[in-house]
């Protein structure tokens, strides 16, 4: 398939190319794929995707939490929902700038 032919704008709206824009998700124009796909959205996979997280922000009961733990774009919204990190993924997470103190201690 020749890729740099595809107009990604347009093809982040066809919910038939699901496969396609997981195969590429660098890609997708994340604000057209919400537009037209909201129903068929993987939020387990969108949570860990790196450039994901701001539709992660406007959707919060969707998120993935454990996903979003180990996602290096994430860190303010851990941060606002400390009682919902996983930390054990968050153990894993490269963007940690700083400690995040689990809430009980």
């Amino acid at each position: 398939m020749v890729l740099y032919l595809i107009y990604w704008y347009w093809l982040s709206s066809n919910p038939n190319a699901m496969e396609l824009l997981k195969e590429n998700s660098d890609k997708i124009d994340w604000e057209m794929l919400f537009k037209e796909n909201s129903g068929k959205i993987d939020w387990e996979m969108l949570s860990s995707n790196p450039n994901g997280n701001s539709n992660a922000i406007e959707n919060p009961d969707k998120i993935n939490f454990p996903n979003l733990s180990s996602n290096p774009n994430t860190i303010n919204i851990l941060k606002e929902n400390p009682d919902k990190i996983d930390w054990i993924y968050m153990s894993i997470n490269p963007g940690i700038p700083e400690p995040i103190a689990p809430p009980h201690l």
